[in-house]
Order: C-alpha cells, then structure tokens, then sequence
C-alpha cells in the first residue's frame, strides 16, 4: 500500500487574497500532491549517486507542471497555511497515478488560465463546462489535475467480480459529479472529506509523523 498527501493551501499572499475574494474557490486556492515516499536516484559523472525522497507534483502560478521537493520547504517553514488528506492506494493505483503525473511533467503540461476563469462565474453557469475525454491535457490547473490523475489511477478497465472497492475507489465515487474543468481545491477538499473525513492542518502534532519527518 503506497500513501500520496494531497494539499490544500489557504492564500499566502495578496494575488491569492484577491482571487479568494473574487471567486468560488473557497478557504484554499491551491493544491497539489505530495509523494512522501517516491525516490529518485541521479548521478553526475564523477560524484556518487545522490537519492532524494518526498517529491510534489504540482501545477500552479502560470508555471508548467512540475515535480518537485522546492515545496518540501513550504510545507514546513508555512506550514499553518497547509492542511491535507492521506490517500492510500494499491501498487497498481499508485504507479497509474505516477505515470500519469510523470507523464504530464515529460509533455510540459502547461497552467490553464482559461478554465480557471470558470472559478469566477456562477457555479450555474460554469456547470456547462463538461470535461473532454483527452487523457493527458495540454493544460491544467491545480485542481483539475488532481482529478483527472485520481480518475485515471483509479482506471481498472473491466470490473472482476468479488473484487472489493478500495479507498481510491470510495473517493472518485464522492468526485463524480465534479467537472474537472470547474474544479477548486476547496470544492475537492469537501468531496473527499465525505470519504476520509476533515483534512488534517500540517501543524498539528499528529501530522508531524514519518511524511514530514524530514522537513
């Protein structure tokens, strides 16, 4: 069983204030996913092999996607600005999840600025923005991202029967009705609580475990 850490960040500065201010999205206006136990091993020629733990897929401020450990630092020197789930997937769900992230980081995925305008209009009215079935976008944002790579993790093509319904399962059933196009962060971090309960803040006592026992 593999554990991924998705994020939600509340505004850390102005930009942010205002775009909470003027839009649907909620107490958070950021996410991402935290992979506390992906390793990846690099080696420049004639230095050792250097292997780093704890990696961030994220998409955010007009940046292309990216993995990453920069964010590592935030979520300890920031750490009253973050709160998250702990979701448990099988191997299987956890290398579809890799793939797909690692694969948008390969294409360049870049920020989708057009479909995060739709935070800005009524939910009425942007409720007619239905998702494609392109399996890897060109563009995304944070929570947008989030969805599609949940959804695609969760993938198992033709049910076998007997088969019991895992975690990840449990969680895309609660995303159903949500248009990955219309996501935010927040409106994701309440589908899921329905699953796993209350996000939990960073800098409680109980967050401080084997995930962030680096930072």
């Amino acid at each position: 069983m593999h554990n991924v850490l998705l994020m939600y960040r509340r505004p850390l500065n102005k930009r942010e204030k205002f775009l909470q201010l003027v839009s649907r999205c909620g107490e958070f206006t950021h996410c991402e996913v935290y992979c506390p136990n992906m390793t990846i091993s690099s080696q420049t020629p004639g230095e050792p092999c250097t292997t780093l733990t704890g990696w961030t897929f994220t998409n955010f401020s007009m940046c292309d996607m990216m993995l990453t450990r920069i964010c590592l630092d935030s979520y300890s020197t920031d750490h009253h600005f973050y709160m998250f789930h702990k979701i448990d997937m099988t191997e299987s769900e956890y290398q579809r999840f890799c793939a797909w992230n690692t694969t948008q980081v390969v294409n360049h995925c870049h920020y989708n600025v057009k479909d995060l305008a739709l935070q800005m209009i009524p939910k009425r009215l942007s409720s007619f923005a239905k998702d494609s079935n392109i399996v890897y976008p060109s563009k995304l944002y944070c929570s947008q991202g989030v969805v599609l790579s949940l959804r695609y993790a969760a993938y198992k093509g033709v049910q076998t029967p007997g088969v019991s319904e895992t975690v990840l399962d449990k969680i895309c059933g609660s995303l159903a009705n949500t248009e990955a196009r219309c996501s935010t962060p927040s409106g994701v971090a309440s589908a899921i609580q329905r699953v796993l309960g209350p996000p939990i803040e960073v800098s409680e006592p109980r967050a401080h475990s084997k995930w962030f026992s680096e930072l």
